[in-house]
C-alpha cells in the first residue's frame, strides 16, 4: 500500500505544473494576439476579442479533459506515484525498474506503477508513422523554406522515437513479469 502523502504529494505536483502548462497557454494566446495586431493593425476590434478565447480552446481543452478524468477516478489519469517522493529516490527507482531489478518493500507499488507508465507508452507508437508521413509529404510538395529546416528535425525526431519507446516498453514488461 501506498503512503497517502505520497499520492497527495504527487497529485499536488502535477496541480502544480497543469496550472503552469494553463498559464502558458495563456501567454502564447496573448502574444500571438500581439504579433497579428502588429503585423496588422487595421484588422476589426472582434478579431482581437475573438483570438484569444479561439486560441485557448484547443489549447485548454486536453487539460480540461484530464482534470475531469482525475475527479472521476481514473488511474491513467491520476499523478504518477513517482512524482511524489524525493529525486534521489525517484532517480533508483526508475533505474532499477529499467535495469529489471528488485525495489525495497516501500517502492513496490511506485515501481509497479512506473513499469506499467512505461508499458502504457506503445499507445504514443501510431503517430510516428502518421506525422513523419504528414510532415514529409509537406516537405516534398512545397518549397522550401526556413521552416522546413523545422520539419527535417522533427521527421528526425519521430523516426528515432519509436525505438526509444519500444525498447522501454519492453524494460516495463520485463520488470512486471519479474517482480509482480
Amino acid at each position: 500500500m501506498v503512503d497517502p502523502e505520497i499520492a497527495q504529494l504527487a497529485r499536488r505536483r502535477q496541480d502544480r505544473w497543469l496550472r503552469l502548462l494553463a498559464g502558458l497557454f495563456l501567454l502564447v494566446a496573448l502574444a500571438a494576439c500581439g504579433i497579428l495586431y502588429a503585423a496588422d493593425p487595421d484588422l476589426p476590434l472582434w478579431v482581437f476579442l475573438a483570438a484569444p478565447p479561439l486560441m485557448l480552446v484547443p489549447l485548454l481543452a486536453p487539460l480540461a479533459w484530464l482534470v475531469r478524468r482525475r475527479r472521476r477516478g481514473s488511474d491513467q489519469a491520476q499523478a504518477p506515484l513517482l512524482w511524489g517522493v524525493e529525486k534521489e529516490r525517484r532517480v533508483r527507482i526508475i533505474k532499477a525498474v529499467r535495469a529489471g531489478e528488485p525495489v525495497p518493500e516501500q517502492d513496490q507499488d511506485i515501481a509497479a506503477q512506473a513499469a506499467v507508465n512505461l508499458v502504457r507508452q506503445r499507445r504514443f507508437l501510431w503517430w510516428a508513422p502518421l506525422l513523419v508521413l504528414l510532415w514529409g509529404w509537406n516537405l516534398l510538395t512545397g518549397d522550401f523554406v526556413a521552416w522546413d529546416v523545422m520539419r527535417v528535425i522533427a521527421i528526425a525526431v519521430w523516426v528515432v522515437l519509436p525505438v526509444f519507446v519500444v525498447r522501454d516498453v519492453r524494460r516495463g514488461c520485463r520488470w512486471l513479469e519479474r517482480h509482480t
